[in-house]
């Protein structure tokens, strides 16, 4: 599992900048149908299935044990890639 990975499960009521980015994705429509974030991890089977409800942290989330039980055609896909923040090293500064 990544560090990437872990720091969201870890921070999973925090705000992150992947839910504030897609934001306007989650809501409830006219047939009301709650539009939810799979958050998938690239080495695991499974994902945690976010409903941020308009706002940039989890407001609602489901362990999805297996992404491939999901219907996903049509499906857009983003990959974001979070850098979490490393200390820099004396050369880098």
């Amino acid at each position: 599992m990544s560090k990437q990975y872990r720091h969201f499960l870890g921070h999973i009521g925090a705000d992150m900048p992947f839910f504030e980015a897609h934001k306007c994705l989650t809501d409830c429509d006219s047939m009301g149908v709650n539009h939810c974030l799979l958050v998938p991890a690239r080495n695991i089977r499974g994902g945690i299935l976010v409903d941020c409800q308009g706002y940039g942290y989890a407001r609602c989330a489901a362990d999805v044990p297996d992404k491939s039980a999901l219907d996903l055609r049509d499906v857009p896909v983003d990959h974001y890639d979070l850098k979490l923040r490393q200390p820099r090293s004396q050369r880098e500064r």
